[in-house]
């Protein structure tokens, strides 16, 4: 048996106060804490099975400040079946530390699995998974079966996905995915099938799906995507051909300020992303990069800052509860809801010196833009570390905005900018971080400024 242990705990100081536009909900407190940060805990009773759990904590005297933890087990019975579960908990505090009221915790079922095969040619997965098609980075219209919505700060990020039956079969080079979905409400008609074939030709990843559901309320739909490269590029994009659209609209009615929904099911549709990616390093340690990414979404609007009504949204979610239960999840927000976006992000970095004098350099910045809504979110970012070994010195400035009305996608609570600071002392065993979100009226004029800061030594490091 094997036991790992792996994490930092330590204590501080922990603060918030709102110096312009605070209100009575408003925390303006100053106290110690405790900071547990990535502890992980990992047993290995045999070679074919495995268990973890990992956690943040970040307590004080008060109350649990924020708190996630994670845990998954991985059991291989034999080297035909496998089973597999996930889950999380998260819990986040309200503005407000010190009144003692918090946002609802949050459990959450992430996967839940078995795997086996049959003579190593044919492999099956049953049970609640992770799926994620398309190649794109900030927009993957072909991914149809994932079932929570792209994280514009951590694209990347992983998703929740259905309970699926999956049957991959590996064709050397190329790829066949079928995946069958159960009903999702009483109703067996929500059911669904979706298949993939990869294909590789001439260092060129070729993608060609499909997907259905038998109740309609997701339309059928035609998914080509392709990735590879031209010249020093890096090339990529997915295009998807829908008859009708899933989304729910709203339109204003006859009688002024109010609002009805309608489908649109007798219609093509098509939405196609292409994005591009650059970067070069040399040996000196200057390297840089480049990634853009285009989006057109033939089921948004064309003006989506309707979606910054209540009373279409109230229309949409009406329509939804009365007549399409199970419809796209996304009709009521404006998620997705435009038609023409842009997205792309830059780095430079550069490393100087040797030994405790190594300096690292790396400067970035990524942009989000929809052009229905008009709405824009950019986060700059300048990083230095000072020492080898991860770096004895280390601080880190970003400023996180968002430009748009209240309501829009990518400007929710409207005009936000947020510089941040995290410093990082002795390796680590110090750590400074301040933040300081400033909301701003239509006319870019200050509305509100909060500051949140946390001071911790890690005196526990496994």
């Amino acid at each position: 048996p094997v036991f790992l242990i792996s994490g930092s705990a330590g204590t501080g100081l922990y603060g918030d106060y709102t110096p312009i536009g605070a209100s009575s909900s408003d925390a303006q407190s100053f106290y110690g804490a405790v900071n547990v940060s990535g502890l992980e805990f990992d047993f290995l009773p045999s070679k074919n099975l495995h268990f973890s759990i990992s956690n943040n904590l970040k307590a004080a005297p008060s109350g649990i400040i924020s708190a996630s933890v994670g845990a998954y087990a991985d059991l291989r019975q034999s080297d035909l079946v496998r089973l597999y579960a996930a889950g999380s908990f998260n819990y986040g505090s309200s503005n407000s530390t010190t009144s003692g009221s918090s946002s609802p915790s949050t459990f959450a079922l992430d996967e839940l699995f078995i795997d086996t095969f049959a003579a190593e040619t044919v492999f099956f997965r049953l049970g609640k998974q992770r799926i994620s098609w398309g190649v794109g980075n900030w927009f993957k219209p072909s991914d149809v079966l994932s079932l929570s919505a792209i994280d514009p700060d951590d694209p990347t990020a992983a998703r929740e996905g259905p309970f699926a039956f999956k049957v991959d079969v590996p064709m050397k080079l190329n790829h066949l995915m079928v995946y069958m979905v159960p009903p999702i409400s009483e109703n067996a008609a929500s059911s669904s099938i979706a298949s993939k074939y990869d294909l590789v030709v001439n260092g060129w990843e070729l993608s060609f799906g499909a997907y259905a559901r038998a109740d309609m309320l997701a339309r059928p739909r035609a998914i080509f995507s392709f990735t590879g490269a031209i010249g020093s590029f890096d090339v990529y994009g997915e295009n998807v051909l829908l008859y009708g659209s899933d989304r729910i609209y709203a339109k204003e009615s006859s009688t002024p300020g109010t609002y009805e929904a309608y489908r649109v099911e007798n219609e093509p549709f098509f939405q196609s992303t292409l994005g591009v990616k650059y970067s070069k390093s040399y040996s000196g340690g200057l390297s840089y990069s480049i990634h853009v990414q285009g989006y057109y979404n033939g089921m948004g609007y064309a003006d989506s800052s309707i979606m910054q009504s209540a009373a279409a949204k109230a229309a949409i979610k009406k329509a939804i509860e009365d007549d399409y239960p199970t419809a796209y999840s996304y009709s009521d927000s404006s998620t997705d809801a435009g038609m023409w976006y842009l997205a792309g992000s830059a780095s430079v970095s550069g490393r100087f010196g040797e030994g405790n004098n190594l300096t690292r350099v790396t400067g970035s910045v990524y942009a989000l833009a929809n052009f229905s809504d008009g709405s824009l979110r950019f986060n700059p970012q300048l990083k230095v570390q000072v020492g080898d070994e991860g770096g004895k010195v280390s601080f880190t400035v970003s400023d996180l905005t968002s430009i748009g009305d209240v309501g829009s996608e990518y400007a929710k609570n409207g005009n936000i900018t947020t510089p941040a600071l995290t410093v990082s002392l002795l390796n680590s065993e110090v750590s400074l971080q301040a933040s300081v979100p400033i909301n701003l009226n239509a006319d870019y004029s200050v509305k509100k400024v909060q500051t949140k800061f946390s001071i911790f030594w890690n005196a526990i490091e496994f």
